[in-house]
């Protein structure tokens, strides 16, 4: 049994809360949102990491550890996402349960007394972070963002996004970017990191065995986060409700890769204006989001166009993605077979029994994040950038309320708006 409740905790910092016994750990994320911008990207990517590199009483990685095996193992690690053209950066942590430990542990206490002394006392050198860390980290972040390229398949549907939200702010991806990770010094990120721990807006995220009582009293009592000074307004992500060009865009490069990766981007247009999530993502699992879709089941199987196919959703930004493996010769006609299924699914070429198979997949999807503290905690704090707040439960009946008609509107508000074609530098 989970008990769920969303509080503010002090102007700008709202908590999300379940009271559960299911789990042997405490699960806890402190998370900062901003705007998705292109000049700051990739210094609230960077942040965290640093962050967690030292702290005025444990100045290096050899303290910090030793701080977290004395909090019997428990894991502090840094995370970035992004939620539609929402940034989201900061830390989460993983602590056993005070139950399974020596009576009058108060281990969940002294990890969050911990996190307060990593978001307000970090190592610094002539009151900024210490340049071997930010140097370090960069570095590692500029890795991480190089590695999408090794990943052809990725990398398509990265340029494709790139590609159909130019100039948008979606098109920058949670990272930033390798030129402005390698910008980044001491002086720049503690500029950055003095504006989001003062004004930006703050979600918090506990999972375990504490009452909401409880672990508001302790979270308040350590002073993890200072309050909140004029905070920053984040805009609402900017959905585009119809393709930006009447007939669809064309993009096409050339990679060292044996097969062509095609991404067909669309947009969600009309649909997103009330957004019913649940019938977006049905749509989406009917359409080529599991091994029983269309897509896969008539282009891959049983006419064997592919290699691999499948569509993505993204329901903060209103799109669709369309991703294939193929052959050059066969690029053509993939395209027009996925808007052929498309036209099929707008003119209501759907059985009863596809809807149900799919709601008991989508169902089954739901029912493994309560398998998951960390899978909770990107479901509610995703939400909740989105400024949505319903439970687990709450959406498995949103999901059997669907019917066809609503499956239906989905599919027919759908406009194809971006062609990305990754070909075999061996083509031709």
């Amino acid at each position: 049994m989970m008990k769920i409740k969303r509080n503010n905790l002090y102007q700008n910092v709202n908590l999300t809360h379940i009271e559960t016994n299911k789990f042997k750990n405490n699960f806890i994320s402190v998370s900062f949102l901003s705007n998705l911008t292109l000049e700051h990207a990739s210094e609230h990517a960077l942040l965290p990491s640093v962050l967690l590199r030292g702290t005025s009483e444990h100045p290096n990685l050899q303290s910090m550890s030793k701080k977290m095996e004395e909090l019997y193992g428990s894991i502090f690690n840094p995370m970035v996402y992004k939620v539609g053209e929402i940034q989201v950066c900061g830390i989460y942590i993983s602590c056993p349960e005070e139950d399974l430990l020596p009576k009058n542990s108060n281990v969940l206490e002294q990890a969050l007394k911990f996190s307060g002394e990593i978001f307000q006392h970090p190592y610094t050198t002539n009151s900024l972070f210490y340049e071997d860390y930010v140097s370090s980290e960069s570095q590692k972040l500029c890795s991480k963002i190089r590695s999408i390229y090794n990943n052809k398949r990725a990398y398509a549907q990265f340029r494709c996004i790139q590609e159909m939200c130019s100039g948008e702010n979606f098109a920058i991806p949670a990272l930033g970017t390798i030129s402005g990770a390698e910008a980044i010094n001491a002086v720049r990120l503690f500029n950055e990191y003095q504006k989001l721990i003062k004004f930006a807006p703050v979600e918090v995220f506990y999972c375990g065995t504490k009452s909401i009582e409880e672990f508001e009293d302790i979270f308040s009592k350590v002073n993890v986060i200072p309050e909140r000074q004029s905070p920053v307004c984040i805009h609402d992500t900017d959905i585009t409700m119809s393709p930006k060009v009447r007939q669809p865009a064309y993009k096409e490069e050339e990679a060292n890769t044996e097969q062509t990766n095609l991404v067909m981007g669309f947009r969600l247009s009309k649909s997103m204006k009330f957004a019913n999530l649940a019938a977006l993502q049905l749509f989406n699992i009917l359409f080529g989001g599991a091994p029983t879709s269309k897509l896969f089941t008539s282009i891959r199987e049983a006419k064997s166009l592919c290699y691999f196919i499948d569509s993505s959703i993204n329901i903060s930004k209103g799109i669709m993605l369309v991703s294939a493996g193929t052959d050059d010769s066969d690029v053509q006609t993939v395209i027009q077979e996925v808007n052929e299924e498309l036209d099929k699914m707008k003119r209501g070429i759907i059985s009863n029994f596809e809807i149900n198979t799919a709601k008991k997949t989508l169902i089954n999807d739901v029912g493994i994040l309560n398998d998951s503290a960390s899978a909770l905690e990107h479901f509610y704090i995703a939400n909740a950038a989105r400024k949505l707040f319903f439970t687990t439960t709450e959406y498995v009946k949103q999901i059997r309320a669907v019917d066809k008609n609503e499956i239906v509107s989905v599919a027919k508000n759908i406009s194809l708006d971006q062609i990305f074609i990754l070909r075999s530098s061996s083509y031709n």
